[in-house]
């Protein structure tokens, strides 16, 4: 009698994994098949890419969602459960991440990995050895690097006055949002600083101002402004600014970033400055690139882009094929401008 118990709950158990192996929405909700959840950002509604995503992450990443901004098109089954539709600026996708969070969260998973839609990780990385490969442990969340807001930024950091604007107008003026009893007390959040290693930038230079961003004639008017909004060089909350595009939070962290995220998103916070301020406040430890002692990630801008491009002669697939094992990104792959040669 307990033989054929025993057998017939081994029979229910076998019936089951075959269900959610066919059935991609329970697979994806509920039941998580990995570590890891792989959460890909789109900035525009690009729903042809969503396709191509699915063939080159789908076998590596049993647990994906496309998050993408005012989505309401009819899909494939196959897709449908796994996107996300997100109502926020581009310029603040730290809020695409809250308005997911309940869609996302789920206590089997150990880490969060969000990255752009034109944004292609190494085709030998899978949820199974991500990890170990970046070195990253059960507390540890991460970010190509954080720095403080009073040094200048290259590639996608380069300042603009339009981003200071809303970063430090956040602070000083009503934004209609009541933001001081939902985010710690700037004594608060530098003791956060303190304990990730990281200086408080007081003050923004002089010399952080002398780029085009700033005094261009078409953008000296807002930075001048700016700085009397501001009264002055002042930074009145510790402020970073990162590379964004990939981060992974642990999830002892992501309710916390998640709601730090939406808040900074509400106070129109610039992304490239909300999500490490996020971090910083929330996750128990942070990894950077220069802590990876095998990857790192390549991006390219202005001309580079196209430069790239031709490298390859714009073909996906011999791209694929020869990534190099130490390169952990490359960004961005705009999929419109390249080609499948299989």
């Amino acid at each position: 009698m307990m033989k054929a118990a025993n057998g017939f709950l081994a029979f229910n158990i076998l019936i089951s994994k075959i269900h959610i192996f066919i059935n991609p929405a329970q697979a994806n909700e509920g039941v998580c098949m990995g570590k890891v959840c792989l959460s890909i950002i789109f900035n525009h509604k690009y729903n042809k890419n969503i396709p191509l995503l699915q063939e080159l992450y789908g076998k590596r990443f049993s647990s994906i969602y496309y998050i993408v901004p005012f989505f309401n098109e009819t899909m494939d089954d196959t897709y449908k459960s796994r996107i996300i539709s997100v109502y926020e600026s581009s310029y603040c996708f730290q809020g695409y991440i809250a308005q997911a969070y309940d869609r996302i969260k789920n206590k089997q998973f150990s880490h969060y990995i969000f990255i752009g839609d034109d944004q292609i990780l190494n085709p030998r990385l899978n949820e199974n050895n991500i990890l170990d490969e970046m070195g990253l442990s059960e507390q540890d969340s991460y970010i190509k690097e954080i720095i403080p807001y009073d040094e200048t930024g290259s590639g996608s950091l380069v300042d603009q006055s339009n981003k200071l604007f809303y970063i430090l107008s956040a602070f000083k003026i009503n934004v209609g949002v009541s933001y001081l009893t939902e985010i710690p007390s700037y004594d608060e959040a530098a003791a956060r600083c303190k304990k990730h290693n990281l200086r408080v930038a007081k003050s923004l230079p002089v010399s952080f101002f002398m780029n085009k961003g700033y005094i261009h004639p078409k953008h000296l008017p807002l930075t001048l402004n700016t700085l009397g909004i501001n009264k002055g060089r002042k930074l009145y909350y510790p402020l970073f600014k990162a590379y964004s595009d990939m981060v992974i939070i642990n999830e002892g962290s992501f309710k916390e970033f998640s709601r730090l995220s939406g808040i900074f998103a509400a106070m129109n916070i610039f992304v490239e400055t909300a999500i490490p301020l996020a971090m910083v406040l929330a996750c128990e430890s942070i990894k950077y690139e220069k802590d990876m002692k095998k990857l790192y990630g390549v991006e390219w801008w202005g001309d580079q882009i196209s430069q790239f491009e031709a490298s390859y002669n714009a073909d996906l697939d011999r791209l694929l094929q020869n990534f190099d094992d130490c390169i952990l990104y490359y960004h961005p792959i705009k999929l419109s401008k390249w080609k499948r040669s299989k």
